[in-house]
Parts: C-alpha cells; sequence; structure tokens
C-alpha cells in the first residue's frame, strides 16, 4: 500500500502559493548534513513552515513540503552538535527530533 500524504497550498516566499505535501515523519538529510552543515538555513525553514526541496537531479521540479503536520523529523547526520543548540528553544515544541547514531 502506497502511503499519500495530505496535500495542501503552501504560501511561498514570493507571496505565490504552491501544491505540497504535509508528511507526518520526515527523514532529512540523507544526501546532506543539515545538522552539521546547514543548521540556520533549517530553522529558518522551520519558522516559514514549509521547506522547498529539490532532487539534486532534478532541480527544475522543485517540491513542497508543509511542516504543519509533521511530528517527527529525523536527521541521519555524522555530525550533530552544530544544530543542537539552536534546538534548545524548540525543545517543547512540535516536531520533535531524532538523531540516530551512526556507527561503524
Amino acid at each position: 500500500m502506497k502511503q499519500q500524504w495530505e496535500e495542501v497550498l503552501i504560501k511561498t516566499d514570493d507571496s505565490g502559493t504552491q501544491q505540497g505535501i504535509a508528511p507526518v515523519i520526515i527523514s532529512a538529510s540523507t544526501a546532506t548534513d543539515i545538522p552539521a552543515f546547514h543548521s540556520r538555513w533549517f530553522i529558518n525553514h522551520l519558522e516559514k513552515e514549509h521547506i522547498r526541496w529539490e532532487n539534486r537531479f532534478s532541480p527544475t521540479n522543485p517540491k513542497y513540503i508543509s511542516l504543519k503536520n509533521v511530528r517527527l523529523i529525523v536527521f541521519w547526520a555524522r555530525n550533530s552538535a552544530p544544530i543542537i543548540p539552536v534546538f534548545r528553544n524548540y525543545r517543547e515544541q512540535k516536531p520533535k527530533f531524532l538523531f540516530p547514531t551512526y556507527t561503524k
């Protein structure tokens, strides 16, 4: 059975709207280490309540992801230390954040 996410209209930064999805769980940082290198970018989008995601193999077809239904974001990162102090302000808010530990 294929999972279907709620489809929503997202207000974009340029005062327009885009069709997007509203998942419950996001698996992030599989291609880019967001906690180590892009924590400020992520927090800015967390506050905007949406993310514009571009597939690096198809950058002309961006996807819009609403954070309104997100309960958990899993960060697959080798170095989560840079983002931990930033998340202290969000400890009691949704979504929750999970940092699995990498082992070799």
